[in-house]
């Protein structure tokens, strides 16, 4: 199997499991807060990940100091608060609303990275394949078009 076929296989799986996080996640605030919830995949991921890393011996673990504040930004944003403040949504919004506004992120990350990183300049469909994701995300949160046009953003309730 070649290396593309592998990470498309993969970021599919990633986002299976990312839409079902949310219905766990839901199905946890019977029994615990935003905290608790954040606090267990957490400790969950990090043993999975020591697992993975006594399985696998060969595993680098030494980080410069060019790459130390990149981690802890990582650490911090992109898992303390990013989960949290996911989290948080999802005891104030219906899992539809926040599942599909949380996965409107590949059209920012697709900028983001054009913008700062100058890689891979979007295309013409790129930008059409954008502006449909959003708009179809933004038709499913309001129910109906008229909805949409008065700005009334979110359902009554989850399916």
């Amino acid at each position: 199997m070649d290396k593309k076929l592998i990470g498309m296989l993969a970021i599919i799986g990633a986002a299976l499991m990312w839409a079902l996080d949310a219905m766990f996640a839901k199905f946890a605030y019977a029994n615990s807060g935003v905290l608790e919830t954040s606090t267990i995949r957490a400790v969950v991921v990090g043993i999975i990940g020591l697992a993975y890393m006594a399985i696998k011996k060969e595993i680098n673990f030494s980080v410069t100091k060019k790459q130390f504040p990149v981690l802890i930004y990582l650490a911090v944003a992109g898992t303390l608060f990013a989960d949290l403040l996911y989290y948080y949504a999802l005891t104030l919004i219906p899992i539809v609303n926040a599942v599909l506004l949380a996965h409107i992120q590949p059209i920012i990350i697709t900028l983001i990275v054009f913008v700062a990183l100058k890689e891979d300049t979007p295309s013409k469909s790129d930008y059409i394949g954008m502006f449909l994701m959003i708009v179809a995300s933004m038709l499913v949160t309001t129910g109906t078009i008229s909805n949409l046009l008065s700005l009334r953003i979110g359902t009554f309730g989850d399916l």
